[in-house]
């Protein structure tokens, strides 16, 4: 799997404005749809309390512990490190034939983080509804499993989003184009996983992103598919300081490269756009 990732940063001093009513005209048009969403599913669900339903609560448990000892050259010199790289416990379900749950927390930093935190109701072929914290949808190599990927860390260009999860309204449907097309909608807020997402100025924006993926060939007989995707973010934070970029090399005890914005780094609006192919 290749993913490419387009990256714009604007700041108020470095802003263009046609880019920018481009951008504030995109991020308005997907509230209105996301809006317009909840509205359905809370329509959507008021209608379902008419029918009956099987009550067939489920329950799982899982999680993951990874231990990483690691020994890095660089030059003449070798550093010996180690530690924890994935302390994983989950729980999650379903309640009926609508409502799913999830629930997992980090313990890696010795201190608890929220990761999947979540209620979704499944509104059949209208799509799912979230409210909680979920991946957020800027790319195939986000939204996959670590169980999943080739290797342990991922991608550089993932570090540039903020964290993998995002707490808010989350909106997903596979079902388009006879199950061959899917849209995903989200709209987060700026809080932090390890202290419960909890945002104390909503007024101060949030993150709006917008993800449609097909399968543009598939041969179940000879096992072959071709996947396309596209995905857009816009990230605004009014009261955002000391913003900078961090990344690292693939390994999870490596050094991490830090990039500031305007010396002193106030990034209070942020865009990209993404495209993937597997």
């Amino acid at each position: 799997m290749r993913t490419f990732e387009f990256i714009f940063a604007t700041s108020p001093t470095l802003a263009n404005p046609n880019f920018e009513q481009f951008v504030l005209l995109m991020f308005t048009f997907g509230k209105t749809i996301l809006s317009a969403l909840m509205f359905f599913l809370f329509t959507f669900i008021l209608t379902a309390q008419d029918t009956s339903f099987v009550f067939k609560p489920t329950f799982k448990v899982g999680g993951r512990i990874q231990y990483d000892f690691e020994a890095l050259t660089l030059g003449e010199e070798t550093a010996w490190k180690n530690g924890f790289r994935r302390v994983h416990f989950a729980m999650s379900g379903e309640v009926g034939t609508r409502l799913k749950y999830k629930m997992e927390v980090d313990f890696s930093r010795a201190r608890l983080g929220f990761r999947h935190l979540f209620i979704q109701y499944k509104a059949s072929e209208f799509g799912n509804f979230a409210v909680g914290s979920m991946p957020e949808p800027t790319s195939l190599n986000m939204l996959t499993s670590s169980n999943y990927t080739t290797f342990f860390e991922r991608a550089m260009l993932t570090n540039l989003q903020n964290f993998r999860w995002g707490a808010g309204f989350h909106y997903q449907n596979f079902h388009l184009f006879n199950q061959r097309a899917g849209l995903q909608l989200a709209y987060t807020f700026n809080g932090i996983n390890t202290e419960g997402f909890y945002d104390d100025n909503l007024n101060r924006g949030g993150n709006f992103i917008s993800r449609v993926s097909a399968k543009v060939y598939e041969n179940k007989k000879d096992f072959a598919l071709v996947h396309l995707g596209m995905n857009y973010a816009k990230r605004i934070n009014e009261e955002a300081w000391d913003y900078q970029l961090k990344s690292r090399p693939e390994n999870f005890t490596g050094e991490k490269v830090i990039a500031s914005f305007d010396e002193g780094g106030m990034v209070t609006s942020r865009s990209s756009l993404g495209v993937e192919a597997a």
